[in-house]
């Protein structure tokens, strides 16, 4: 979203929707000449058209987002700092709005469809938005929006996935317009999971992945482990599955 942002300003309404074709143009060229060059040559001239027409879309669905809900955009490109369970973390959020009913909502633009992310909210395995409410909550260093939750201001945690336009909260956002709120708790797992690894790395153990992890993961958790695919150290390390777990479901 770094497109968008050099228009959707803090405390601004969005722009109008016939001027939005130029500022898009004007600001993709603005990041090309910044971050690849290279695509500023003729002979990417249909890769720059394609991307200039999903940075419209993009755009155009966010802007209808912010209208129809009356959100403001108060900031972009948030840093963040705090504590979970002892770990010490820092990150940057992509974007903070308040809704009109005076809720914050924390959002992560991601380039995708929002099918699989639905699926590990549902889950209860997703775990980066949490991880941003965890700091907003405990943090290490302090800004208006961390003395805003710490006053009681309701927090709401989201993703925007760029491809479909699709908007998915946790429990906080239930009833936001042109939201959907896939589950009450999208992290309920992967934050327990969080706190028992900590614990074993914090006694000195390592848990090494086993060789049907990849599946499970996708399976169970929704998540894809691209960590666990086409490395051969990786492989390497991995565990044969146990004999218990090859032998369950075989008739004698």
């Amino acid at each position: 979203m770094a497109c968008s942002n050099a228009f959707f300003r803090p405390r601004r309404r969005p722009p109008a929707p016939e001027d939005m074709p130029r500022l898009t143009e004007a600001a993709l060229a603005e990041v090309i000449a910044r971050k690849a060059s290279w695509l500023a040559e003729p002979a990417w001239a249909a890769e720059r058209a394609s991307l200039a027409r999903e940075a419209l879309r993009v755009v155009q669905g966010w802007a209808r987002f912010l209208t129809e809900t009356g959100a403001m955009t108060l900031a972009n490109e948030i840093s963040l700092a705090g504590d979970h369970g002892g770990l010490l973390m820092a990150g940057r959020a992509d974007g903070l709005l308040r809704l009109p009913d005076g809720r914050h909502l924390v959002i992560d633009h991601k380039r995708g469809t929002s099918g699989k992310r639905r699926r590990r909210m549902q889950l209860g395995w997703d775990l980066q938005v949490a991880l941003y409410r965890a700091m907003l909550e405990r943090p290490s260093q302090t800004s208006a929006l961390t003395d805003a939750v710490a006053s009681g201001s309701p927090i709401v945690t989201a993703y925007h996935t760029t491809l479909d336009g699709a908007v998915l909260t946790d429990g906080a956002g239930a009833g936001l317009a042109r939201a959907e709120c896939p589950a009450t708790d999208p992290a309920r797992e992967a934050l327990a999971h969080l706190v028992e690894v900590t614990a074993e790395v914090g006694a000195g153990r390592l848990r090494l992945n086993t060789a049907s992890d990849a599946v499970r993961f996708e399976k169970e958790r929704g998540i894809t482990a691209y960590a666990l695919a086409g490395d051969g150290l990786i492989a390497a390390l991995m565990l044969p599955e146990p004999e218990d777990a090859a032998e369950e479901g075989i008739d004698d």
